[in-house]
């Protein structure tokens, strides 16, 4: 991202980060941060954070370092968490070998449901809020 603001953080999160150009360049990077998120996604919902903001239930300010932020009193609200809906998001994501195939951003978005699908916003955040570097 091209900074760290929160501002600049979200804008870099929402709209400019590409889920196509992240599995093309590496796939297996990428499936190790998805394998991750899905594993914390089955715990209890304060073991995934940051949590995406598009499985909130109800419209709630949180930083970028959710529960683990001091920002954020106790954590936030863990019962505004839809963790439900979460994991069906996770169960809807095709193998990482199958998105390598998409041809665009817009392909990928598509064959996850489009732009505003459960599947692809999780993939998006997953891995725009990426806290892994790996050199292999």
């Amino acid at each position: 991202s091209p900074c760290q603001e929160e501002l600049c953080v979200f804008r870099y999160e929402e709209y400019l980060a590409s889920a196509h150009a992240d599995i093309v360049r590496d796939p297996t990077l990428a499936e190790i941060q998805l394998m991750f998120a899905s594993a914390a996604a089955q715990g209890k919902a304060k073991t995934f954070e940051p949590f995406p903001p598009h499985f909130l239930t109800k419209r709630e300010v949180r930083t970028r370092s959710g529960a683990y932020s001091g920002d954020v009193p106790n954590g936030g609200d863990e019962d505004n968490k839809d963790v439900a809906a979460l994991r069906k998001a996770f169960s809807q994501l095709p193998p990482v070998e199958k998105m390598t195939k998409a041809a665009s951003e817009k392909d990928l978005r598509d064959r996850l449901g489009g732009p505003n699908s459960s599947a692809y916003r999780l993939l998006q955040f997953v891995l725009a809020t990426n806290r892994l570097t790996l050199r292999l």
